[in-house]
């Protein structure tokens, strides 16, 4: 008798939790502000922002600027090791937060700035985001979903004229919607 009750209560708390986090659900897609995401997806998003990935949320869509000269080792295409684990949160983000969209899209831009030659910066752009495309993958982000692009310069979001502007413009921009 003991038993059925404990396994009837267990039951009706998990009921009660999955109702509360579909209504959760249903507020944020009713008003996508930060404030109505779960407490687990702010904890994340405050966790990528403090590792150096600038985050940019516009309606619906999420973009996540990740700066190659800070997640990728100078004058290689080699992700730093220690950066593995903000791409980990980055990818556990992205995972919880393609519920809300019925065909969700990643969409992973890799960018340089002008001082290779025009194919050699496409190249490397492509490889950077390549490389984060596939800790995403490894991290379970669905690969159905991933678009890989390598932009070379284009697009640049600062001068190429001097060196600190123009890193800057060497980024991975991640957009999840």
């Amino acid at each position: 008798m003991k038993k059925g009750l404990a396994i009837i209560f267990f039951c009706a708390i998990f009921t009660l939790t999955a109702c509360t986090q579909k209504e959760k659900a249903e507020d944020y897609l009713n008003n996508p502000t930060i404030s109505n995401l779960p407490n687990s997806q702010r904890v994340l998003l405050a966790d990528i922002q403090h590792s150096g990935i600038q985050v940019v949320k516009q309606g619906m869509l999420f973009t996540f600027v990740i700066p190659t000269d800070c997640f990728f080792v100078k004058s290689t295409r080699e992700l730093k090791t220690h950066r593995e684990k903000d791409l980990d949160r980055l990818a556990q983000f992205i995972n919880r937060y393609s519920y809300y969209f019925a065909k969700p899209t990643v969409k992973i831009s890799g960018f340089t700035d002008k001082v290779w030659l025009s194919p050699a910066r496409d190249k490397l752009s492509l490889h950077y985001a390549k490389t984060i495309a596939e800790y995403l993958r490894e991290d379970g982000v669905n690969s159905a979903t991933i678009l890989v692009r390598g932009e070379g310069a284009k697009l640049p979001v600062a001068s190429n004229g001097y060196p600190m502007a123009a890193s800057f413009n060497r980024r991975v921009v991640v957009t999840v919607g």
